[in-house]
This record gives structure tokens, C-alpha cells and sequence, in this order.
């Protein structure tokens, strides 16, 4: 026998399989009896497969689903070569007849010149689409005032993140109502520098976001005022600590190196916080007056899609058809993931007999004819724009 007349049936009969390698005979003229050729738009690699040669081999299938219905599968794939070769072309064809209504006569079955391509549709499949996001954001230090030397930057997000730049890219994997960033800057001028802070929480563009800056002020070398610079939704409510809740704050005589601090909230319940500490040596300085104040952009991008079929309702499949492509890179486009266009086509244009396999099962040579798009699981897609095969098929004998 020539090796490349070996055909391989999988049969599986509700989900039970079995799988053997058979010999057929060997055909007059010396040629494969399966072939596959199959033109892609866009530059994607086309294929031209025929059986027995380079390790690749004809496998038929047939199944009775929980529908009753019974599907004659044809699949050619390379074997001998895993992990390296995935690619594999997979046909379902589905009976026009329900099991339980009339036993397979599969000369009806496959007499019809055209099937319909099974579609979410349909099949009374629904697409659950699995999102995933990430939040790239920009965050400025142009608005902070400095003081009278070289400026210290610290930046602290709440997931541990930390740099001394003056702006800061970052990407947020995700955004809870915890998810914060702090800017501390420090005015190194000597014995007059400050150190003022400010904390946000991090809101989407289309939530409502709010910030405070501290403003010091000195009235003479002893007495510091301190007005909050608020933005915020509605009434903003203002906290020094110690139950003191006014716009401003004044101190006299003041501490050095002491911390005031003060927290809005506004109507939306949007929380910010905000610090000044005066750092002086000596009563007869006037510290330097430096505000933390930054400002950020954010945007939701599409890090992933995830798409999953579900089925909610007993399908519509008779007389139907479902093509499945896996790729070189194990990539799986199926001609069932999404509505196939109008000039799609999938044709039977001859029926042949052909041997039972070893294990007695009958099966059908069939000439093919088709165009269609194909849909991995991220929605990605390719097009077939002309595909001809002769393939086989096994079935139960009615």
C-alpha cells in the first residue's frame, strides 16, 4: 500500500469516539483521492493539501447530537509533526432530517446543490463578550507653585508605584474607588524651603472628580494662613481636624516642620486631601510658600477581547453547514461565530460512493465548491475567497 492511501475515520456516535488507522485500495490511475485548495484574501497563506502527502491525512466523523441530529464531518490535518504543525480544515455538514424522525438517508441528505452556513443566528447561539480594559494616563506637575530653589518630585500611587519625575506616564490595570495618587514637593532652597502634598482619587472622564491644594500665606514671620483651593461637585466640606471646617486655616505663631492637612468631600461623596509643612530654621525667615497641584488625563483602551458561545435555545441546523480553519499558530476561525454575508456559498457538486472503512462504515466522496469568512475568538477575521475540495465523509448506515 502507498502511504499516501491511508484513510483514517473518527467516528463518534453521541460524543463517544473511536479512532483507527484503515488501508484503502489503492485508485487506478495512482493519484489522492482527497484534496483541498482554498485562496484567502489578504495576503493570509493559501493551502493546498491532498491526502498522503506531506503527513497530511483525510479524517471522517459523524455524530448524533443531544438534537438528535446527526452531522458528517470531514477534516484533513497534519499528523506525525505536533507539536510544530496545528493546521487543520474541518467541514461539518448537517442531516436535513431530525434522527427521531427519519434514520439517516444520506442521498437526501447531501442531494441538495447548496447548504446555508449555520450562523450565531441560527443556531440560537449568543456571543457573551468578555472585555478587558486598561487606563493609560498622563499626570502633570505645571500647575504646582515652587519655591525659591531647586524642587524635589515624589509621585505615589496607591498600588505601590512611586517616581521622582516632574509628569508621569502610567497605565492602571484597573480602577476601583481606592485607586489614588499622591504628588509631594519639596523646595530645597536651604533654610526657608517647604514641602507641600496633594492627594486624588483617580476617576474615569465620565465620573466626577474633585482635587484640593493647600495655599499658604505668610502675614509676618509668625503668622501662617492657609486657604484651601478647592474643585469639587456641588457643596464642598472642608477638614482641618479638630473640628474645624472653614475655607481657611490660620496659625500664629506657627510650627515648623509641623503638618497641616486638610480633606473635602463634595456632593458626590468624591474625597480629596491635601498638606503644607513650613520648614525654617530660624524665626527670622519666611518659609518658602510651595503648592503641590497636578493634574492628570485618562482614557479607557480595549486591552483584550474574550468571546464565548452559549447555547440558549435547541438549534435550527438541518440541511447546514459549519467550516472550522486552524492556523499554523493554533488559532481557530470558525465560519459560525458571526452572520455570513450575502456571497457566501457552499455547493455539493457530486456525490460518489466510496469503500467502507475497516470498520464497516459507509462513506461518501463528495465534490465541494465554497466561499465564506471565518471569526477567531477575538473577532478577528479572514475571508475565503474560493475554496474547492474532494472530501470525505462517513455516515450510519440507515
Amino acid at each position: 500500500m502507498k502511504k499516501y492511501f491511508l484513510y483514517k475515520p473518527l467516528f463518534f456516535i453521541l460524543l463517544l469516539a473511536g479512532c483507527n488507522k484503515i488501508d484503502l485500495p489503492d485508485p487506478v490511475d495512482g493519484t489522492p483521492v482527497f484534496s483541498l485548495s482554498v485562496s484567502f484574501e489578504n495576503n493570509v497563506a493559501p493551502i493546498d493539501w491532498k491526502a498522503g502527502i506531506d503527513s497530511i491525512y483525510m479524517f471522517t466523523d459523524f455524530q448524533k447530537d443531544a438534537q438528535d441530529i446527526h452531522r458528517f464531518i470531514g477534516k484533513m490535518e497534519r499528523e506525525d509533526c505536533a507539536p510544530e504543525c496545528k493546521e487543520s480544515f474541518s467541514i461539518i455538514i448537517y442531516d436535513d432530517t431530525a434522527a427521531t424522525q427519519n434514520p439517516v438517508n444520506i442521498d437526501e441528505a447531501l442531494a441538495k446543490e447548496r447548504y446555508l452556513y449555520t450562523d450565531l443566528q441560527s443556531t440560537n447561539f449568543e456571543l457573551v463578550f468578555d472585555t478587558t480594559y486598561h487606563f493609560p494616563a498622563i499626570f502633570s506637575s505645571e500647575n504646582s507653585t515652587f519655591g525659591f530653589g531647586q524642587t524635589e518630585f515624589f509621585w505615589e500611587f496607591s498600588n505601590g508605584f512611586s517616581t521622582a519625575e516632574a509628569n508621569v506616564e502610567f497605565t492602571f490595570d484597573t480602577i476601583t474607588p481606592n485607586t489614588s495618587v499622591s504628588l509631594t514637593i519639596t523646595d530645597l532652597s536651604g533654610g526657608d524651603s517647604c514641602v507641600s502634598f496633594q492627594k486624588q482619587y483617580i476617576k474615569l472622564p465620565n465620573e466626577p472628580s474633585c482635587s484640593v491644594s493647600i495655599l499658604p500665606e505668610y502675614e509676618d514671620t509668625m503668622l501662617l494662613r492657609l486657604t484651601a483651593k478647592a474643585f469639587g461637585n456641588g457643596q464642598v466640606i472642608y477638614d482641618w481636624g479638630a473640628g474645624l471646617t472653614d475655607l481657611e486655616f490660620i496659625d500664629g505663631p506657627f510650627q515648623p516642620f509641623q503638618r497641616y492637612g486638610v480633606t473635602i468631600t463634595d456632593d458626590t461623596e468624591c474625597q480629596a486631601e491635601a498638606a503644607f509643612i513650613p520648614l525654617v530654621y530660624s524665626s527670622n525667615i519666611t518659609p518658602a510658600a510651595c503648592v503641590a497641584d497636578f493634574s492628570y488625563e485618562i482614557s479607557a483602551e480595549i486591552k483584550s477581547i474574550e468571546i464565548d458561545t452559549i447555547f440558549t435555545s435547541a438549534p435550527v441546523l438541518l440541511s447546514s453547514v459549519i467550516i472550522i480553519y486552524t492556523d499554523k499558530d493554533g488559532n481557530i476561525f470558525r465560519s459560525d461565530r458571526n452572520t455570513q454575508n450575502s456571497n457566501s456559498v457552499f455547493q455539493i457538486t457530486g456525490v460518489q460512493d466510496f469503500d467502507k472503512n475497516e470498520n464497516g462504515q459507509p462513506t461518501k466522496k463528495l465534490d465541494l465548491i465554497f466561499n465564506c469568512e471565518l471569526w477567531d475568538e477575538n473577532g478577528n477575521k479572514i475571508t475565503i475567497s474560493e475554496g474547492t475540495a474532494t472530501w470525505g465523509i462517513a455516515y450510519p448506515e440507515g
